[in-house]
């Protein structure tokens, strides 16, 4: 068998079946045939090197700053959000505390804080909020006056703006980077309480 390789199509050609070929055909090796479909078989992409010759390269060198930046993005808005719906730390009560905050958790906070001013509330009233005593590394419902609902919701809402600053800021770093390894270097760390296990 006799092989070519077309720069323009970017097609393979074999003279016994193909006796018209195209003008900038190139000849290749069987080996050399063999060698690029091996390596195109491990995931590399065959494109037409700077002589025309074809080349087995890796996707990955085949993307631009842009696209490497859009993926970067993408990736660190979901870091953001996997924060902010993981856990957070609050000191409404006498030892440090952290607490869910899951959609549903988010709501429940909510309605707490949305009772707790209530005007008419009676003397020594409480709500309960789910919670983990860090010292004790346990979880409980824990009874919380309306000050530590106010304050617990008040750590909740600077937690959840401190990942939109950081992914804002990040965002910034991702957008200025002028070279792939310099997009890359640009990551997602834990912010002060969040669950260690939830950064992608």
């Amino acid at each position: 068998m006799t092989y070519y390789y077309s720069p323009t199509t970017q097609g393979f050609y074999v003279l016994e079946i193909h006796p018209t070929l195209p003008a900038d055909a190139l000849e290749l090796t069987g080996d050399q045939y063999n060698a690029l479909f091996d390596a195109q078989a491990q995931g590399a992409v065959i494109q037409a090197g700077p002589n025309g010759i074809p080349v087995a390269v890796s996707p990955a060198s085949l993307l631009t700053v842009a696209d490497v930046q859009a993926a970067r993005i993408a990736i660190l808005s979901i870091n953001c959000q996997t924060a902010i719906e993981s856990s957070f730390p609050s000191s409404a009560l006498a030892s440090p505390h952290t607490y869910p905050s899951r959609i549903t958790d988010q709501r429940n906070l909510s309605d707490a804080m949305s009772a707790s001013l209530n005007p008419g509330l009676p003397s020594g009233w409480t709500t309960l909020l789910w919670c983990e005593d860090l010292s004790a590394g346990s979880w409980a419902i824990v009874a919380h006056s309306a000050a530590q609902v106010q304050q617990v919701h008040a750590d909740w809402l600077a937690f959840r703006q401190a990942a939109q600053q950081k992914l804002v800021s990040l965002t910034g770093q991702v957008q200025g980077a002028t070279s792939v390894s310099a997009v890359e270097a640009v990551v997602w760390t834990n912010l002060p309480g969040q669950d260690q296990s939830s950064n992608l």
